[in-house]
């Protein structure tokens, strides 16, 4: 039943990347579609492999979904900015590019510093089985989803 539920949720998770790879993401609107919908995805089997009540459920993905929301807008911040400063090439400033190079070190660190803020919000939500098992849990999505992606370039 759970590898059928595994099975299901990776169909989805390649249907929705291929449809997109056809076409692109794209800007806007597009893109934020994808987003979210990976984010379900994403959530969907973050609660199936930690086992979550309906109860844990609830309070769980509310946060999950808002620490990532968080953590994606550092990421962004950071491409931002390194895009800047690859459109500017050798007309950058060495105070642009030094500014750019502290922002990319730097965002290693925010990111950990969301996570750790929800952390505590997550331990009034999670035992600390499913905590500890959370970040391999992430692993496991992201390998997964890389490993379907690998599979659908190799099949064109």
């Amino acid at each position: 039943m759970i590898r059928k539920f595994l099975t299901s949720i990776l169909i989805l998770t390649l249907a929705v990347a291929s449809a997109y790879a056809q076409k692109g993401p794209g800007k806007g609107a597009n893109m934020q579609q994808w987003l979210e919908e990976m984010r379900q995805v994403r959530t969907t089997f973050i609660a199936q492999e930690l086992g979550l009540t309906q109860e844990q459920k609830d309070r769980f993905i509310p946060l999950y979904d808002a620490m990532s929301r968080e953590t994606e807008k550092v990421m962004k911040e950071t491409r931002d900015m390194e895009r800047n400063i690859k459109r500017k090439g050798n007309a950058a400033t060495n105070l642009e590019l030094e500014k750019a190079a502290e922002a990319m070190y730097e965002s290693k660190g925010r990111e950990n510093a969301i996570e750790m803020r929800y952390f505590a919000k997550f331990k009034t939500v999670l035992t600390p089985q499913q905590l500890f098992r959370l970040k391999q849990v992430e692993h496991k999505f992201n390998m997964q989803l890389m490993d379907k992606r690998r599979q659908h370039k190799k099949k064109k």
